[in-house]
């Protein structure tokens, strides 16, 4: 499958403050200080929210139409007890 993108659209996203992008080389010294760093509790993603498989859309739909969010959201395939 091939997919392409209007180029307005890609520079859109490229200049959008929302977005950023990131590259690197990461070496395996670097993935290995990342990995202990996790080991050790001090990696610790930011959630925002946390919902189940079945509140997903609602989720996610909230996010894109309020703006940045303040975490990441989570959605877990277990029923809440």
């Amino acid at each position: 499958m091939h997919v392409t993108f209007p180029i307005r659209t890609v520079l859109a996203s490229l200049t959008s403050s929302r977005h950023a992008i990131a590259a690197g080389s990461p070496t395996p010294a670097h993935m290995t200080g990342i990995s202990h760093a996790a080991q050790r509790g001090s990696l610790v993603p930011k959630i925002a929210r946390v919902v189940p498989l079945s509140d997903a859309i609602d989720a996610l739909t909230e996010i894109e139409t309020k703006g940045t969010p303040k975490g990441k959201l989570v959605i877990t395939c277990v029923p809440r007890a």
